[in-house]
């Protein structure tokens, strides 16, 4: 029989007691999120597009 593990808790409770685990429910925080979901939207952007030509490419290299 299979037995669930799961520390988040008390990973969570250990972080908590070092401070490591804070809010971010400022408008600072919330300036900085926006700018990491732009930021990866970009790169998300980036590897669909480098993918899509490296595929192009080998599909001409097959061909030739």
């Amino acid at each position: 029989m299979a037995t669930l593990i799961n520390k988040t808790e008390e990973v969570m409770a250990e972080l908590e007691k070092q401070g490591k685990v804070h809010l971010m429910n400022t408008p600072e925080d919330y300036a900085m999120i926006k700018r990491i979901d732009d930021y990866m939207e970009e790169v998300r952007r980036d590897f669909l597009y480098k993918s899509a030509r490296s595929e192009i490419e080998a599909a001409k290299i097959i061909l030739d």
